[in-house]
């Protein structure tokens, strides 16, 4: 039984009647009550596997179709599993925010027997917007009004074309 270890025999199917071991003989009669049934015992393995992936969202607002990294992971068969808290915060840098409205995120299931248990993560690129100031020749001397650069990517680069002209002045 895939996903489960043979621990002997039962004359009951609950386990809670006469147990037999594994290699054991046992004589059919009365001994082992009413038809003569004996009823393997299974216990499920400790050390299946299942897998959590991680999806980074793209500079363009999409996901990748591909995880963008994937863990290994062992669980009881047939016992319930959760990403931990640790599983959802930012891995790089202040990049990425845990996206909870993802309606593809698979935060917890059943240990698979198979070991064909994904759970899924996906993380979002934090934005904020960024002041620009202007200042002559690296003085503390503003020659414009600031710029507020709405929604930008956090650890993206931030270009001269992004800047404001000022007559009389190059950049």
């Amino acid at each position: 039984r895939t996903g489960y270890r043979f621990t002997g025999w039962n004359t009951q199917a609950d386990g809670e009647g006469t147990s037999f071991a594994a290699d054991a003989s046992a004589r059919v009669d009365d001994n082992l009550g009413s038809g003569n049934v004996l009823y393997a015992q299974w216990t499920p393995n400790t050390d299946t596997t299942y897998k959590v992936e991680f999806y980074y969202q793209n500079d363009d607002g999409s996901y990748p179709s591909t995880a963008s990294k994937t863990e290994p992971r062992t669980g009881t068969t047939d016992t319930t599993v959760s990403v931990t808290d640790t599983d959802k915060a930012d891995k790089e840098n202040g990049k990425y925010t845990f996206d909870a409205n993802n309606i593809n995120n698979k935060e917890s299931d059943t240990v698979a027997a198979d070991g064909s248990l994904v759970l899924k993560l996906y993380f979002k690129l934090n934005q904020a917007d960024v002041t620009v100031n202007y200042y002559w020749n690296e003085t503390t001397d503003k020659v414009a009004t600031s710029k507020t650069l709405s929604a930008q990517t956090v650890g993206s680069v931030i270009t001269t074309e992004t800047a404001i002209a000022i007559e009389g002045y190059t950049a």
